[in-house]
């Protein structure tokens, strides 16, 4: 500004190339949370199996029994049983690096009670906040479990009717065919006197 001459100067520079990054990143985590908070599955965010998640939604406090802040404080590793560690690391570590691995599958949650409870996983990679990460989804399929479970009992008893029947039938057969015997003998005895 020059009050001697009356004129104004003034530098400009378009920050919107700038901003647009920023900007998407925020509606689109904004876009994530309101879709997350609402689903009915627990959805997690690590960047490692050993660190702390980066994000739980309501669900998942539900699923594993902790609050969001305390599972804000540990990570996968802490919800895993002992047996599945080996398997669970490498799944992780083989998304983070990129690799393509199995995306839907089932397995065990240690909840904070200490119980375990069957899971169906889907985990995918994702970025959270420009670094590399695992989301992944949980759902409770204790119902289904104990359905099958019911259907496997209800199959093995069918099976065993069925073979008890099998039995019973062959027994039938070699005492119709005894019987069988036993007229033709007779009715060549009887041709015979005759």
């Amino acid at each position: 500004y020059s009050h001697a001459e009356g004129q104004v100067g003034a530098l400009v520079t378009d920050i919107t190339l700038r901003m647009q990054p920023q900007a998407e990143s925020l509606y689109s985590e904004d876009g994530f949370h309101s879709i997350a908070e609402n689903a009915p599955e627990g959805i997690f965010i690590a960047t490692g199996f050993d660190g702390p998640f980066l994000y739980a939604n309501r669900c998942a406090s539900e699923l594993t029994g902790y609050s969001i802040d305390e599972l804000l404080q540990i990570g996968p590793a802490q919800l895993v049983p002992l047996e599945e560690y080996p398997c669970i690391k490498q799944r992780m570590d083989q998304r983070l690096s990129g690799e393509k691995v199995q995306e839907t599958y089932r397995t065990s949650l240690v909840r904070k009670d200490r119980q375990v409870m069957p899971i169906e996983v889907t985990g995918s990679r994702a970025l959270w906040r420009g670094r590399p990460a695992v989301l992944t989804m949980m759902r409770d399929v204790s119902q289904y479990v104990l359905k099958e479970e019911e259907l496997e009992q209800w199959a093995l008893g069918f099976k065993a009717e069925w073979q008890e029947a099998s039995r019973e039938l062959e027994l039938k057969n070699e005492e119709l065919a005894a019987q069988k015997m036993n007229l033709d003998r007779t009715n060549r005895e009887v041709v015979k006197i005759n």
